[in-house]
C-alpha cells in the first residue's frame, strides 16, 4: 500500500530563472593593431642586423677617411727638388731677361741641361705665380700639349720653364686689366717699363709698331725683369714663384 503523498506549498512567491550564460566574444587580435607588423619576433633579428651593418659601414668609412687623410698627409711632406739651374739664386746660372725670347739666353753650363726636367721627381705640369703680376702662369711639355700624351709620361724641363714664362707675358693687357692697378705709382711704373721696353727695340719701324700695340704683361713687372729663380710657394705643390729683379 503506497503512502499517502501529500504537496505542501511554500507560503511565499519565489520565481527562479534559468539563464543561459553567453561567453563574451573575444576581439581579435588585429582589430586596433596597426598595420605594419611591430610583433618584436618578427622586427628583432631584422633591426638587430641593421645595425650591425650600420656599424661595420661605420667603421669603413672611418677607416677609408684616415687613410685618405694620411696620404694627403704623406703628399704634403713629400719633397719636390728644382733643379738647379731654376734655382733662386743672387747669382744665377742662366742669364735671362724674361721680356726676351728665351732664345736670347745663355747658360752657364751645357745647353743640353735646358732639356732636363724641370724638377725631382719630373712633373707634366707646374704653376708659377708672381706678387705682381695676376696671372699665374701654367707650364706643360712643350712637347707634348695634347693630355692623352701628358699621361704616358711627358714631364715639364728646363726649357719649357722659361718659354712658358715669356709667353706667357707676352699678350696685351686689357684696359680693365690697367685699370685695376692698385695705386698711381704702380700705374707709372708700369708705363715707365712699357716706355723703355719699346726703345730697346731696334728699327724706327718696329719700334712704332709695338709701341701700338700697347702695355703687355711683362710690364707689370716694372724693371724687374732678370730672371733670378724660381722660390717655393707657400701655398703647396707643384706652385712655385717667379723671383727677378732689375
Amino acid at each position: 500500500m503506497r503512502p499517502n503523498r501529500q504537496v505542501h506549498f511554500s507560503s511565499t512567491n519565489t520565481l527562479y530563472t534559468f539563464i543561459t550564460q553567453t561567453p563574451e566574444a573575444t576581439p581579435l587580435l588585429t582589430a586596433k593593431r596597426p598595420l605594419v607588423n611591430d610583433s618584436p619576433k618578427v622586427t628583432k633579428a631584422p633591426r638587430e642586423k641593421s645595425r650591425v651593418y650600420a656599424a661595420k659601414e661605420n667603421h669603413d668609412f672611418q677607416r677609408h677617411s684616415r687613410r685618405l687623410s694620411l696620404d694627403s698627409q704623406l703628399d704634403q711632406h713629400r719633397s719636390t727638388f728644382l733643379h738647379f739651374l731654376l734655382a733662386p739664386s743672387s747669382d744665377p746660372h742662366i742669364i735671362y731677361d724674361v721680356s726676351l725670347p728665351p732664345e736670347t739666353l745663355a747658360c752657364r753650363y751645357p745647353s743640353s741641361l735646358l732639356a732636363e726636367p724641370a724638377t725631382s721627381p719630373a712633373v707634366p705640369v707646374l704653376v708659377i705665380e708672381s706678387p705682381n703680376c695676376p696671372w699665374p702662369i701654367t707650364v706643360i711639355p712643350s712637347s707634348s700639349p695634347s693630355p692623352l700624351l701628358l699621361a704616358y709620361g711627358a714631364v715639364v724641363t728646363v726649357w719649357d720653364v722659361l718659354s712658358a714664362i715669356h709667353d706667357a707675358l707676352r699678350p696685351p693687357v686689357t684696359l680693365e686689366e690697367y685699370h685695376a692697378l692698385p695705386s698711381l705709382e704702380a700705374t707709372q711704373r708700369v708705363n715707365l717699363a712699357y716706355s723703355k721696353r719699346c726703345k730697346r727695340i731696334q728699327g724706327l719701324e718696329a719700334r712704332m709698331e709695338e709701341g701700338l700695340r700697347g702695355v703687355r704683361r711683362v710690364d707689370f713687372l716694372g724693371d724687374a725683369t732678370r730672371f733670378m729663380g724660381l722660390a717655393t710657394h707657400t701655398s703647396a705643390g707643384h706652385v712655385w714663384k717667379l723671383v727677378v729683379s732689375a
